[in-house]
């Protein structure tokens, strides 16, 4: 029974930053001596058995004010309570202290309403709030206001953020939704310029990306843009000689429904300087001659500031091609009236060795895959273009979605590389049918693994059956053979064709043998095959004469082939030169004697940002060894064939194999394509241009056939690359008098 019971409560608090304890007792109250009983109140997540580990305070112990004071400090550490406090029941000689805690929420779910503009994804990359996940109050207000400034760097300054949080079933855990009220972007109306006295202010305006508003284009006013912007102006004086330019001044000024603003901006333009002399200094590896070679400078010219940057920048990485990695350069820059005389002086250091070589993140591929691939190696000096070409050649693999190499600088002046890597999906596998004009109805199943069991090892089954086309297909490729850069394969096929110009049944094989090469460069492999496959043919419905042929062909041919493209899918820039002869005769296992050359060109340019222009051409021939081997090959189906995305004369807006075949083939194209998602998705705009012959006397380049469209690409994870194209012909169909109009290609396996 208790006797006397005096009420207190301890409350840790904070007073000009100095924690302290608080204590209320009853007047005359004596200090307890022992703790009886210690109990929690006020927890719906937490567990007790936490909080008075935490708290650190045992039944049985003497009363202490400080280690009280300290078990509450350890709580807020905690990060999980927003107040607590420490009271209890006082007997004569012993206290119950009774902890109470309040608790912060729990996020049971995030939620986002009226952002129509900004996806809720695009949030989540910048808001890091999981279920589970404790709330505080300054948590939601930081969020807020990221939220807001995102919008204001979208043009979207009017844009309102409220928090609202609901409470659920579940005791202490709450849903946060932010409720967004975007309004209309702010259009800039003017931009008014002054301070410029050499230089018009239509030229400065134009060199901004923030534009007034006109009837043609947005002036949407984007706050991080603007803010480039200004650096722009003074990078473009700079590089017209004005060394001294910056923005002395700039204010914004709203209407008053703040739905428009106006940009006022004051420049200081300075003195336009040339430049005088230049000189080196330190320098030792190089001569002067040499290092001015490099310049892109002249003695009394406009004093380009970017084109002093470049040129130093140029200048180091010529000292890095030579392992001169630390390379330092000082530039000392007199002004002598309008010119400056330009000095710098040359710390060359000592050349890096590379240590050790890392590879990283390479999960399911083997590391040698990798390390055999590259041209920089371990107790060689550093050379930057082979850091380079080893990015490239990993890259050309085509099983990572990026490759970054960083160095790691050692105490003896030698680095680490490491090459940090990130795969993606490369093994396909899919089943399911498909409809097109060409083909109708097609089942498919198909099972290509490019890096199988990790070994770089190519890997392919192809099973496709329809009404018109039956094809099936087993290969396998060992890209380095004994550990050699010699690749080795082989592929079985029985492909079966029926379409209005040709009945066509082909079953065989083809083993192939390549080599990478160091002549001429080391951007040129070569290639051996032998072929040999049973053909059965019939193209009296399309000539309307018997002409059917069975025959045994075997051949034998090389391909040299030159790539020094960036990316094995969608390159940015680079080419792809190829050319591949063939004989195919009785010697080899065949019927028909004849011979049989391709060259192919492709060639692509980066432009604008990450879209790339490329040009495509195919040049064919093919007749045979003499007289009779001429006639036989006339009637024999390995002719060049046009029209359609056949392999042979792609030219879209042709059914395909439409327009006709031949012993001369001769195609080009130009594709313009433009990223939705870099290396999985792109749309583009084409033109072709092509045409088959029997006899080169007759050909016209003039008359060829041409066709011009639009389509997109897909790389899709365990589906691979799927193609769609609609291409428009304005030439007839052979024996038609219309042009041959809007044809669908629907492709698998084949990029730009």
């Amino acid at each position: 029974m208790r006797k006397n019971p005096i009420n207190f409560w301890i409350t840790l608090f904070a007073s000009f930053g100095v924690l302290g304890i608080h204590l209320t007792f009853g007047k005359g109250a004596p200090i307890p001596a022992l703790i009886k009983e210690i109990r929690v109140q006020g927890n719906q997540l937490t567990a007790t058995n936490l909080i008075l580990n935490t708290f650190n305070i045992n039944e049985g112990e003497a009363y202490n004010a400080g280690r009280i004071q300290s078990g509450i400090r350890d709580l807020y550490n905690l990060g999980l309570f927003s107040d607590i406090k420490v009271g209890g029941d006082l007997e004569q000689d012993s206290i119950t202290l009774l902890v109470r805690v309040k608790e912060f929420p729990i996020l049971e779910e995030l939620k986002f309403s009226g952002n129509k503009k900004i996806k809720n994804e695009e949030f989540e990359k910048f808001i890091d709030l999981k279920p589970g996940r404790v709330l505080k109050s300054e948590y939601l207000q930081r969020y807020k206001q990221k939220i807001l400034n995102h919008y204001k760097g979208k043009g979207y300054l009017l844009a309102e953020v409220e928090i609202r949080e609901f409470e659920t079933k579940q005791a202490g855990k709450v849903v946060i939704e932010f409720v967004i009220n975007e309004g209309k972007k702010v259009q800039v109306q003017k931009i008014y310029l002054s301070g410029n006295i050499k230089i018009k202010t239509k030229k400065v305006l134009k060199i901004l990306e923030t534009k007034e508003d006109r009837l043609w284009r947005s002036g949407d006013f984007k706050e991080d843009v603007f803010e480039k912007d200004l650096e722009k102006v003074v990078d473009f004086y700079k590089s017209q000689g004005y060394l001294e330019a910056r923005i002395k001044d700039y204010h914004i000024e709203y209407s008053a429904d703040k739905h428009s603003l106006s940009l006022h901006l004051e420049v200081h333009e300075g003195e336009q300087y040339f430049l005088g002399r230049w000189s080196w200094e330190g320098q030792q590896l190089f001569d002067q001659k040499k290092l001015d070679s490099f310049l892109l400078l002249k003695a009394e010219e406009v004093f380009d500031f970017s084109r002093f940057e470049i040129t130093k920048h140029r200048i180091e990485e010529l000292y890095r091609e030579e392992g001169y990695l630390y390379i330092r350069l000082e530039d000392k820059l007199t002004y002598d009236k309008s010119h400056v005389h330009v000095q710098i002086k040359v710390n060359e250091g000592t050349p890096a060795y590379v240590n050790r070589i890392y590879i990283r993140g390479n999960d399911k591929t083997k590391e040698k895959v990798i390390r055999r691939e590259l041209y920089i190696r371990p107790g060689e000096i550093y050379k930057q273009s082979l850091l380079q070409r080893s990015v490239r050649e990993i890259y050309q693999l085509n099983f990572f979605k990026t490759v970054n190499p960083t160095m790691d600088p050692q105490e003896d002046g030698s680095i680490d590389i490491i090459f940090e890597v990130e795969e993606k999906s490369t093994g396909t596998i899919s089943a399911g049918a498909g409809y097109s004009d060409r083909d109708k109805f097609v089942g498919t199943l198909n099972l290509s693994i490019p890096n199988f069991l990790g070994n770089g090892q190519r890997l392919k089954t192809d099973l496709e059956y329809g009404r018109r086309r039956t094809n099936f297909t087993v290969g396998f490729n060992e890209p380095w053979l004994w550990d050699t850069p010699t690749s080795a394969g082989f592929d079985i096929y029985y492909t079966q064709r029926h379409y209005d110009w040709i009945n066509e049944i082909r079953r065989g094989g083809v083993v192939n043998v390549g080599r990478k090469l160091t002549w001429p460069d080391d951007y040129f492999s070569i290639s051996g095959w032998y072929r040999i496959e049973q053909i059965e043919s019939d193209r009296s419905i399309y000539t309307g004469s018997q002409d059917s042929i069975n025959y045994r062909n075997g051949s034998l041919g090389v391909t040299l082939t030159r790539n020094n493209t960036d990316l094995p899918l969608f390159p940015n820039e680079g080419a792809i030169l190829s050319y591949s002869p063939q004989i195919a005769g009785q010697a080899l296992g065949g019927e028909i004697n004849y011979h049989k050359h391709v060259v192919n060109l492709r060639w692509y340019f980066r432009t604008l940002w990450k879209l790339v222009f490329s040009v495509k051409s195919e040049l064919g021939y093919v007749d045979g060894f003499k007289g009779n081997d001429k006639q036989d090959v006339e009637r024999n189906v390995d002719l060049f064939w046009a029209g359609g995305t056949g392999y042979d004369g792609e030219i879209r807006g042709y059914p395909d194999r439409s327009l006709g075949w031949g012993k001369y083939l001769l195609t080009m194209t130009w594709d313009y394509r433009i990223p939705i998602v870099d290396q999985m998705m792109y749309v583009h705009v084409f033109g072709d241009a092509g045409k088959v012959w029997n006899d080169y006397r007759r050909a016209d380049l003039t008359n060829l056939k041409k066709s011009i469209g639009f389509g997109g690409r897909f790389a899709i994870p365990m589906l691979g690359l799927i193609g769609a194209d609609w291409g428009y012909g304005f030439d007839p169909l052979p024996n038609e008098e219309k042009p041959s109009g809007w044809n669908f290609h629907f492709q698998i396996g084949r990029d730009f």
